[in-house]
């Protein structure tokens, strides 16, 4: 059994947000493994028994300098950065600058983990590898089993397009809205806080609800329609893939690109939506794309790398 220490955010971690649920399916891996953790702040002290640190994310500089600080006491530190690559992000100073920080991090001894192979490429300076996380495909969860809708022309999904996620213009809020007028579709959002601005009629809002109404909502879509500009993971695709939706990709989301029927990247709204009011009338495509979704899914090379390091190896710097 050994102790982790999980740096997020100064206050803490967002109880919101892909580096949130990052946190949570790390916690159950290490508990499922015997291993103890607790979150660091910054007006906590590292425990001197704490065999590992784990950063989460990397946006915040108290995170850079507690990470540094550890590793210069002879402590284990890890980093899981969710990086954003400086092309495809609106802060590219920022991106650049976190990049060039997470390469030089590994010349102390801190190892670096990605969550896919392109955002290796972006930062491996000799302590980079990439890892998977326990998240499942699988329908023997007790929300994805025999009570999710199925695609037919019968019984129908009551809404045929769903936004998870923050409404801001980083996650394509506006191309959202832009999408659901053009097409008049049924459409669903599920956001955490209360979006600014008018909202179209066929549009209905589930404001922060709690995760298991998340996977009900999430079932009564057909289809995900969330024009992020990168995703390292993409907990929201994933968690409506799970919940049976079609999940078009509409920016650069490395573990996405594996359908080409649904790679929408560089399309124009109008084509855009034509192309969402076509799936919508092919119950059939539907099917067949989700199920080609689920399978390229789980044969992703960075699926079959291991399901998160040990944590436990203590190493002094080089």
């Amino acid at each position: 059994m050994a102790h982790i220490g999980l740096i997020g955010e100064a206050s803490g971690f967002s109880h919101i947000g892909g580096i949130n649920t990052l946190k949570n399916l790390l916690e159950a891996e290490l508990s499922h493994r015997g291993d103890t953790t607790s979150v660091i702040k910054a007006d906590t002290a590292i425990p001197e028994h704490m065999a590992s640190l784990v950063v989460i994310g990397c946006s915040s500089p108290w995170a850079y300098r507690t990470a540094i600080e550890a590793r210069l006491r002879k402590h284990s530190v890890a980093w899981i950065p969710c990086f954003h690559p400086p092309t495809h992000v609106r802060n590219k100073i920022k991106a650049r600058m976190a990049g060039k920080a997470l390469r030089l991090s590994q010349r102390i001894g801190i190892d670096v983990f990605t969550l896919s192979i392109a955002e290796k490429h972006h930062l491996d300076a000799g302590r980079c590898s990439v890892i998977s996380l326990p998240f499942s495909m699988e329908s023997n969860q007790p929300w994805t089993a025999e009570t999710t809708w199925e695609y037919s022309d019968e019984h129908p999904r009551p809404f045929s397009v769903v936004y998870l996620g923050r409404p801001v213009a980083q996650k394509g809020w506006p191309q959202f809205l832009d999408l659901i007028e053009r097409t008049r579709l049924p459409a669903l959002a599920i956001v955490p806080t209360e979006p600014e601005g008018k909202r179209p009629q066929n549009l209905t809002l589930r404001i922060s609800i709690k995760d298991c109404q998340v996977q009900q909502e999430l079932r009564q879509a057909s289809a995900l329609f969330l024009p992020a500009d990168y995703e390292s993971f993409g907990f929201a695709q994933a968690e409506a893939l799970r919940a049976g939706c079609c999940v078009p990709v509409i920016g650069e989301w490395p573990l996405w690109l594996d359908v080409a029927e649904l790679d929408w990247r560089g399309f124009s709204p109008e084509e855009q939506a034509e192309s969402l009011q076509r799936l919508m009338t092919n119950p059939g495509a539907l099917r067949r794309l989700h199920e080609q979704q689920v399978s390229a899914w789980r044969q992703r090379p960075e699926r079959m790398a291991p399901i998160l390091p040990l944590f436990t190896k203590v190493t002094t710097p080089p």
